[in-house]
């Protein structure tokens, strides 16, 4: 398990595999801007995949489609 200090942009695309969001906590609202900048800058380039409910308790995996990158990471 990697320490909050190691959990960067930059290891997490040097990980192989799929890309999996585990939880996205927003109590105060802006979930969807949360993802969007997720999509679009952290992870640009990558499709994410999200385990969402569907119904009856249960959930499904969701992927959510690369966005190309627009501009390097700095």
């Amino acid at each position: 398990m990697l320490a909050p200090a190691e959990r960067t942009a930059e290891r997490a695309k040097a990980i192989s595999g799929p890309i999996g969001l585990v939880d996205v906590f927003t109590p105060f609202g802006g979930a969807g801007e949360l993802l969007k900048d997720l999509r679009e800058n952290v992870f640009a380039g990558q499709t994410l995949h999200q385990l969402g409910p569907v119904s009856d308790g249960l959930a499904k995996v969701v992927a959510w489609d690369a966005v190309k990158q627009d501009k390097p990471l700095n």
